[in-house]
């Protein structure tokens, strides 16, 4: 039986050390000479979209594509740089759990992430993980995090030739925040949440997602779930 995997990045799989936060608020400042900052919102889990839409018109700017395009290319740059900076890393386990995953011909994995695709590869190269992901759902396709499930589903079906859709408790919505259970759930997916991240588990455990894990040391969980779902 067929199982696909949707995964989030920040927190989840790798460990940035802010270098997305510091770029894109350089990125503001940059395009635009505003002095910026997140006070006053929710960022974990957001969408980039989401994110520079809010700041654009929290300081008073255009909210229009031109603006979110031109600060969009401003930040790929400066993540480039800020990920030389941090303290980045993925999180234990990890990598196992992707490569047992990735032996398994009837286990697809793809990317379901607030990041802007091109962010996405930056954040993944630094570890040579882009290799396990075929496609995905990404930060420009939607400011909803919500409506990027349905994104991902469409594209895992063009590019494995199989219609999820039809069991979708055979697809498993991997993050570390509220907002990746909630975006799994709205689609009908079975939900895993780790405890890795920017939410507590204390935090996630109030959602509901199918398995609550400290981390991906605890994958033969997830293979359980795999295989019994």
């Amino acid at each position: 039986m067929k199982s696909l995997l949707l995964w989030d990045i920040d927190g989840t799989l790798v460990n940035a050390d802010g270098a997305g936060r510091r770029a894109m608020l350089l990125a503001m400042g940059d395009c635009f000479g505003a002095e910026v900052s997140y006070d006053g919102f929710e960022i974990a889990g957001c969408t980039d979209r989401q994110l520079l839409e809010w700041l654009l018109t929290r300081h008073n700017l255009v909210k229009s594509e031109k603006n979110f395009q031109k600060c969009s290319a401003r930040y790929i740059e400066l993540l480039k740089i800020e990920m030389g900076r941090g303290n980045i890393h993925t999180y234990d386990g990890v990598e196992s759990i992707l490569q047992t995953a990735d032996r398994n011909p009837d286990t697809f994995q793809g990317l379901l992430t607030g990041n802007l695709s091109e962010a996405a590869r930056v954040k993944l190269d630094c570890f040579d993980l882009n290799q396990y992901f075929a496609f995905g759902a990404y930060g420009e396709d939607s400011a909803d995090r919500n409506a990027l499930g349905p994104i991902a589903l469409e594209r895992a079906r063009r590019t494995h030739n199989h219609d999820f859709e039809k069991q979708p408790e055979r697809v498993f919505v991997i993050g570390d925040t509220i907002r990746d259970i909630s975006c799994g759930q709205a689609i009908g997916a079975s939900t895993i949440a780790v405890a890795t991240g920017f939410h507590s588990r204390k935090k996630l455990a109030v959602c509901k997602p199918t398995i609550l894990l400290d981390d991906f040391t605890q994958a033969s969980e997830v293979f359980a779930l795999l295989n019994g779902a």
